[in-house]
């Protein structure tokens, strides 16, 4: 299965600690396709993320990590 995520799924994933949407992307089987603005995104809005999920800097680095380990970056050309 081959699935494009956009930056607003991976912000929504981010800003609660217990996210269902989170454990379905994490289950899902196959190829998950994201921009490759997406990580530039993800630092400018760090404070926010930390601030809204109570997630720990280590926490929130560790989950950043494992999405893009999932994830295939797409290259706007």
């Amino acid at each position: 299965m081959k699935i494009v995520v956009d930056t607003n799924v991976i912000f929504s994933m981010l800003i609660t600690k217990n996210s269902r949407l989170r454990s379905t992307f994490f289950n899902i089987e196959g190829y998950l396709f994201a921009p490759d603005y997406i990580f530039i995104e993800l630092l400018k809005h760090k404070t926010k993320f930390l601030k809204y999920s109570q997630f720990s800097e280590i926490e929130l680095a560790e989950l950043i990590h494992r999405i893009f380990q999932k994830s295939i970056l797409l290259i706007k050309i």
